[in-house]
């Protein structure tokens, strides 16, 4: 056995917990207007913490799906900022917190309101059985 690997290995382990101790985490729930991603025409929900884009989170599998959690949030002061996203990514809601604070170790929780940005397009599939046909003509089913 190695005895260098070895204490590689645990000085990275050790590295990685010592980082994600220093850190939050930030529940983010989004409002569209009362309605459903399916029901607001989104497809993803784009999330940015203080301009940078973190992650698109697919609202097709989940329709109920209506926040998101961010493990590991630097603490201080933060806005999140929210866009409806749908066919062809157009931008169809948007939305920004007011400046929140994240603690290490802490769940902060952040409610945003989402305006419509966008008139949604027409030939968007809005009910189950035309986001099927809409997977079909992509080849995904």
């Amino acid at each position: 056995m190695d005895l260098r690997a070895v204490g590689l290995s645990l000085l990275l382990a050790s590295s990685f917990s010592f980082c994600a101790a220093k850190d939050g985490q930030v529940r983010v729930n989004w409002n569209l207007d009362g309605n459903s991603c399916a029901r607001s025409s989104v497809i993803f929900v784009r999330v940015a913490v203080d301009g940078l884009i973190l992650q698109n989170f697919d609202c097709r599998d989940d329709d109920s799906l209506q926040g998101v959690t961010l493990p590991h949030v630097a603490p201080g002061e933060h806005t999140v900022t929210l866009t409806g996203l749908g066919l062809r990514n157009a931008e169809l809601w948007s939305g920004q917190s007011e400046a929140f604070q994240v603690e290490i170790g802490a769940k902060t929780e952040v409610s945003v309101d989402m305006s419509r940005t966008a008139v949604e397009n027409p030939l968007q599939p809005t009910t189950p059985a035309m986001r099927l046909l809409d997977k079909q003509d992509r080849g995904e089913e």
